[in-house]
């Protein structure tokens, strides 16, 4: 008996040993395989917080386009491998920090919109956004103000420090939203992403409440009684560490814990099992397939919950009730990702529909899937992955739904 029960003993421990050290192994490769000694308190490199601070921080949004300022970035998914190159595509932002557009900002300033990476237009250049051709169409100038990441709460607040009183406000944003909104530290939820520390807001007693961002100074970083302080209160106002993080890391005892979501870690040791055997990007992509795809149902799950959507629509209202105070007309448009289209187009509905019921009525609205669903969408977006963004003709198609709309008002 006793021979027996040390048998099970060096089989668990060896288990344990070899689990633990694949994980560790698989995450110097990729930071979606979270690990706790790893990611529960990251460890923050002297020159990523000077490029923090130098290229993206704002203590009142978490991050923004710094004004006169411009960056180059590779047209890839986040965690995507490829043998070649990627294209770069470069980025430029004038004295307000909206994205240049020269050929139009003479022009009269009618329009102006804020939002997130869809209203940026990630990964093309400044001449290829939706607002270029926009401006084009309706001989005046729109003004992009969108922020790579953003949720439509840190829209909110940059709507409020600019001020703007053009005539007409737009508000983008893609369905995923909804998780950004119930973030303070995008690492819970985008694991990997250790800088993304934001302010969100908060519904309660029927009221919405700022909580300001944790980081005051991207230098609190590099002390680390500062960040563990930093991090315990991110844990207690991030909806995502109970809820997403404290499920799919992986700590003591390994062989146990990795039930906790055995369908991605499983999924994950196979692809990376091959992916170190044969050396090709095609298993290390079907890898970061399954972390997206692991995404694309938090946010179907999150339509779901009563709580989640009232936060979203409180936003929004909030969001309507400035711009019509400030005199102008504000109009949602909803950008939707490639698999939004998918769903849709399988299922006949839009997992969104809830909360577009509750808000259509209020303001004007303008869902971009509508008519991208009864095209051949595909050619729109860089690539297939979850997230991917705008082409050139993606955004010159938006612009011209958008523009048809406005016709009518």
């Amino acid at each position: 008996m006793i021979e027996i029960i040390f048998l099970i003993f060096v089989i668990i421990l060896i288990l344990e040993l070899s689990i633990k050290n694949f994980a560790l192994i698989i995450r110097k490769k990729f930071q979606w395989m979270i690990v706790d000694n790893v990611d529960e308190i990251p460890v923050f490199k002297k020159d990523l917080i000077k490029k923090f601070k130098d290229n993206s921080f704002n203590y009142i949004l978490g991050w923004d386009n710094k004004k006169n300022s411009s960056r180059n970035e590779e047209v890839k998914s986040v965690g995507e491998l490829r043998n070649e190159k990627f294209k770069k595509v470069f980025y430029s932002f004038d004295k307000l920090g909206a994205r240049n557009d020269k050929n139009n900002e003479k022009k009269r300033k009618l329009y102006t919109s804020f939002g997130d990476s869809f209203v940026f237009c990630k990964h093309v250049k400044n001449n290829e956004t939706w607002q270029n051709e926009l401006s084009k169409l309706t001989k005046s100038y729109v003004t992009n103000y969108g922020v790579n990441n953003f949720g439509i709460d840190q829209a909110l607040i940059k709507y409020k420090l600019k001020k703007d009183n053009s005539k007409i406000v737009f508000l983008g944003f893609v369905p995923e939203t909804i998780i950004r909104i119930h973030s303070s530290w995008k690492h819970y939820s985008e694991y990997g992403n250790i800088l993304g520390f934001k302010p969100k807001f908060e519904w309660k007693k029927n009221k919405l409440t700022l909580i300001k961002n944790n980081l005051k100074r991207p230098d609190d970083l590099l002390l680390d009684e500062k960040v563990k302080k930093i991090i315990n209160l991110v844990k207690k106002k991030d909806l995502w560490y109970k809820n997403k993080f404290s499920n799919d890391v992986l700590k003591f005892p390994f062989v146990f814990q990795i039930f906790k979501n055995l369908k991605r870690n499983f999924s994950i040791f196979f692809f990376f099992i091959f992916f170190f055997l044969t050396k090709k990007n095609y298993f290390y992509n079907l890898a970061w397939k399954t972390v997206l795809a692991e995404n694309f149902k938090l946010v179907l799950s999150c339509y779901k919950l009563e709580k989640s959507k009232q936060l979203l629509l409180e936003i929004i209202n909030q969001f309507i009730r400035e711009v019509k105070k400030n005199k102008s007309i504000p109009i949602i448009i909803i950008f939707p990702y490639k698999q939004d289209l998918d769903y849709l187009k399988k299922n006949k509905r839009k997992y969104y529909v809830d909360v577009i019921n509750k808000f259509k009525s209020k303001t004007k609205l303008i869902d971009l899937s509508d008519t991208l669903v009864k095209k051949r969408y595909s050619s729109y977006y860089n690539s297939n992955y979850f997230g991917s963004h705008l082409t050139k003709s993606g955004n010159k198609i938006c612009a011209k739904i958008i523009f048809n709309y406005l016709k009518k008002i």
